[in-house]
Formats: C-alpha cells, structure tokens, sequence
C-alpha cells in the first residue's frame, strides 16, 4: 500500500470515530487517579491544607500533560476562606474581685463582635421572650437592660413538652440578637448545671457573622463570684426556675469591664481551570463548562461536615468526589487528544471548598475567565462512582434547558444506563453557582450511600466499571454539545434557594438565594430573587442588600436567618434594602 493511501485510510478511520462517537477512557486510568487523590498521603483534601494543594498540583499537572491551555496562575485560580476563629491578644474580664483568665474563667463566642465594654450587669434568666396558647415566658418583664451587659443562662427553661416551641429561639446566636434587640451591649452567657455538669467553655468556630455586640461566656465558678454581693448562685437560680417555673431577673450590684479580640484564620484553596479552545470559528467563543468538587472532609472532626465526627481519621473521598474529577480529568484528556471534535469551547474546572458552601464555584462565576454570557452549559460530576441497581444514576437540570430533554434521549439510547431524571437546576453541588446565573446545567450523580461523608468511603468501594460507563456517556454528551448547532435556552426549573448545606430549614422563605460568600457589606446581599415567590412579588431584585426586617437590623446571613425564624407564614413585614446605594422600603408577604 502506498504511501499516499495509508494517510487517506487513517484519516478516514479517525473521521469514523469522530462522527460515531466511539471516544472512551478506560477503568484503569479513573482507578489510577482515584488512588492518588483518595490516598491516606493526602489526609482528605481539607481546604487550606498540604493535601488540597497536593490535589490541586496532581490535576494541574494532568491538564498541563494533557495539552490543555492553563488560564490564571498556569491554572490555578487562587481565592481565600475563612478556616476558623482563632483568639487575640486582648480579650480581658475584669470585676470585683475577678481577673479572669482567658480560656479558664471565660472566652469569647465566636459570634462575638470585637468590642470593649464597661456597663452595669442583669441576670436576665434563659434570655427569651415567649407569647404562646401553651407557653408564656418572659424573662425581660420589667427590666430596662439599654446599655448593660445581660448574664444569660444557656439552653432553655425548665419547663416540660414545650420543645418545639423553644427550640426556634434558645439557640445561643438567637439569644445574643434578641438582647441586642432589647437595648443590651453585650452578654454573657453561662452553662446551666443541669446541662453541663462539666461546664466547659465552648470552643471557637468557624462562624464568620457576628451578633453586632460583645458575647462571652463565663464558668459557673465565675458567674457565682459576679452573683455573689446579690447572694444568688448559678445553681440557686436554677433551682428557682424549676421549682416555681417563672422567670426571675435583677440587676447586680456590680460592673464588668470586658474585651473581646476575635481574629479570623483565612487560608488559600484552589479552582484548577483548564481550556480546550474549539475548532469553529464563531462556536469557539461559546463555553461548556465540566466541573467537579476536588476537596473533601480532611480528617473529619466537629464541624467538618463529618457523619462520625469523633473518628478523627482520613476521610479520604474516595466517590466524593474523587471519582467525578477522575472523569473529568480523563474526559478533558481524550478530547485533548482528538481536537478535530469540539466545535465549541470547553473549560474544566476542579473546584476547591465545595464542602464549605460551594465557595470554589461561587468563586469562579464571579471571576470567570471569560464573560459569563459566554458559558452555554455547565454540566457537574459529583459522586458517580456508586451506580446502582440496573445501573441507575441520578441526572438533575434536565429542564434548564428547553432543548434538553431531546439531546439526552439522543444521547443516552447509545448507552446501558437507566436515568433517574429531575428538572430541577438546584442542587447540593456546585451547579447551583452556574444555574443561579442563568446557565443551564446538568448533574450527574450515583447518589449518597452509608459510607457518604465517613472514613469508609474509600477507594476499594468504587464501582469502576460502572463509572466507566458514566464517564463514556458523559463524554458522548459533552460531543454533542460542543456542535455549533446545538442550542441551549435557559429555562428556569425550580426554586434558586436551598437550605440543604446552610443550617436549619426555616418555617418561612423570602424564596431568594444568600450570597454567603459576600465579604465587606452590611447586610445580607440577594444574590438571585427566585421569580413569583414572596421577595419577587414585594419588588426585590437580584443585588439587594437587605438591612433590616420590620426595623430591626439585619447584618449577615445567620441575622437573617434568626429574623426568618421569629416569622409566620402570611405575615406582612417592611424590608428595608439597599439597592444602587439607595434605600428602598419593601413590602413583602410571607409564604
């Protein structure tokens, strides 16, 4: 054979498998990617930590290999979050008789503003205020608490079968706002015995929202030495409570003079970003986007997001979410490696500090390396290394776009998959960044499983022959819509708001979505109004800074979100937003 015609022929075999779709990756490239980045080396990918910039390394030297061009820092979009709270040097406690010592006698919430205060002192009880058919409380009856520190018991009233009705409003944070409200300038708060027979003084967390005045806690041992010209002691004052079930409040015959210095901890994470420019001239300024989550749980721990916090071991993540940036690595790898394909452009993203708040995600719509007008689709692999039975997997978003549905018929009738179909374009993942833009989105998953968010999920779990084949499909799809002729018209599907990573659900909603990553604003910043919910109907748009709710202020997302929680469903309430600088005054009616 000629020359000539063997350059023909292999042209023509590499047309075929172009036009067939015949691309594939192989189990054991996912395998090998999987056992690196859900290794006990890299101690669970943590945000901030020697493992997530391990990981981070590991997939920007994939894409580089890879041929893919490396936008940003050679591919890392660098941003920082807030790890945790950690104490200053001047926190101080001083009274008769006391010179407290920080972390001993005292220590600051992490709530706390960063404030000094001189002022008189009222013992305040359990610090709520409750008008209910079954139960009446009021522990501020009678007291005028403006300008004073208010010593606040923790946890609530001794009083039976009332939970559901004191669980709202005994939280610690709801208390402190709620004295706030009454005029206080700050609290101090102390175990009940009866709750904590050790009383240990609670630790620093990462909460970033302060209540807007100083919060400290004490011992009981210290709060006795304030009580004590008044002759009352903590546990004297519990044992009033339950015996007569009211309230009893008083002003103490002496001052404290308290500082609190809180610092928060920030640390620098990763999006790796990689780019496969089109082949068409005008298609190749149009964007898929093809993400998923890198980081993980770290070594677990409180307040990680752990399901079995007290084993402090690797949570290595081995399906979550190891196993969607494997398929994306080797997704961008074989369209890399066949650039006569794509017509469109298409960018890979592993996002770093998913498991925070999507704050990886969150971070790159707001810094996108190209106009956000120019990303048609973004499609998210998070957790597919599970498939189940008949080999289901889960595919959300599919009615964000009104061309979806079709293009998913054409594409998966070439694939062994059973699909499990939702429309909705929200979700606990980093999608919702992009469909809280207006982009559509698809998600794909295997779904949650006894192993999610433990030590166990590891990598001798994962399915890979049936990851395989949501990755072939994945990547079947991924051709289809890098064609030039494949439109994409948003459509909204389903609410833009979601509590499922953000504390508790609230009774009532506004129906918009928080920016939780806005830094440096007072208020509580809209960052999607979801259209024909309650905020929508009352006039508020997308970028109000909501300020206050029926006047009382509303400084950050956990003030917001108490204010929420003291509502009812069909209550009329003002709204106070900023919007371009101005003030505007909303009416809104709750759902």
């Amino acid at each position: 054979m000629s020359r000539f015609f063997k350059v023909v022929l292999i042209f023509f075999l590499i047309s075929f498998s172009v036009s067939g779709q015949k691309l594939q990756v192989t189990s054991k490239r996912l395998s090998s990617h999987i056992d690196y980045l859900a290794s006990e080396s890299l101690k669970g990918r943590y945000p901030g930590t020697a493992g997530d910039k391990l990981a981070a390394e590991y997939i920007r030297g994939h894409f580089q290999k890879s041929g893919l061009q490396l936008p940003f820092d050679k591919g890392l979009q660098r941003f920082f979050f807030v790890k945790g709270l950690k104490a200053g040097l001047n926190n101080t406690l001083l009274a008769d008789g006391i010179n407290g010592e920080f972390g001993i006698d005292f220590t600051p919430l992490s709530f706390s503003a960063n404030r000094s205060l001189h002022a008189a002192v009222v013992y305040i009880g359990y610090g709520i205020r409750v008008e209910h058919e079954q139960f009446k409380w009021d522990d501020y009856h009678g007291q005028d608490v403006t300008g004073k520190w208010v010593l606040i018991i923790r946890g609530k009233p001794p009083v039976h079968n009332s939970a559901r009705i004191l669980d709202p409003i005994t939280e610690d944070f709801g208390k402190a706002v709620f004295a706030k409200d009454m005029g206080a300038l700050g609290v101090i708060f102390v175990n009940s015995k009866s709750d904590q027979e050790d009383d240990s003084l609670l630790p620093l967390n990462g909460s970033t929202g302060d209540a807007g005045i100083p919060v400290i806690q004490v011992t009981r041992e210290t709060a006795d030495k304030l009580l004590s010209k008044n002759n009352e002691t903590i546990v004297s004052l519990e044992e009033y409570h339950s015996k007569h079930i009211r309230p009893k409040s008083f002003h103490l015959l002496q001052s404290v003079n308290a500082t609190t210095d809180l610092q928060e901890s920030k640390v620098e994470t990763f999006n790796i970003v990689g780019i496969i420019r089109g082949r068409t001239p005008v298609a190749r300024e149009e964007y898929i986007v093809v993400g998923a989550h890198y980081d993980h749980l770290g070594m677990g721990g409180s307040g990680t997001g752990s399901r079995r916090p007290s084993d402090t071991l690797p949570h290595v993540g081995a399906d979550d979410n190891a196993s969607g940036v494997s398929a994306m690595m080797e997704i961008a790898a074989t369209l890399s490696a066949n650039l006569r394909i794509p017509q469109r452009s298409f960018i890979f993203v592993a996002f770093g500090a998913e498991e925070k708040g999507l704050l990886g995600s969150k971070h790159f719509v707001n810094n996108p390396p190209v106009p956000l007008s120019q990303i048609k689709l973004m499609i998210n692999l998070d957790m597919i290394g599970r498939i189940r039975e008949n080999n289901t997997i889960q595919l959300g978003g599919t009615g964000t776009a009104a061309e979806m549905e079709e293009l998913i018929q054409e594409t998966f009738q070439n694939h062994d998959l059973e699909l499990a179909m939702f429309p909705e374009g929200l979700g606990p993942s980093d999608h919702a960044s992009f469909y809280g833009q207006d982009i559509p989105v698809l998600f794909f998953s295997t779904g949650p499983h006894m192993d999610y968010h433990t030590p166990d999920d590891t990598p001798d779990k994962v399915d890979y022959n049936g990851m395989k084949l949501i990755t072939d499909a994945v990547l079947d799809l991924m051709v289809r819509t890098s064609k030039a002729d494949q439109k994409f018209t948003f459509k909204e599907a389903g609410p833009k708001i979601s509590t499922a990573r953000h504390g508790q659900q609230r009774r009532v909603s506004l129906g918009l979505m928080p920016d939780f990553t806005a830094q440096g604003i007072e208020g509580l910043r809209a960052d999607l109004v979801t259209k024909g919910k309650a905020a929508d109907r009352g006039g508020m748009k997308n970028g109000d800074i909501i300020t206050a709710i029926n006047g009382l202020p509303v400084r950050n997302i956990e003030e917001y979100m108490y204010r929420l929680s003291q509502l009812e469903p069909g209550q009329s309430i003002h709204v106070e937003v900023l919007r371009n600088e101005e003030k505007e005054i909303l009416l809104i009616i709750l759902e």
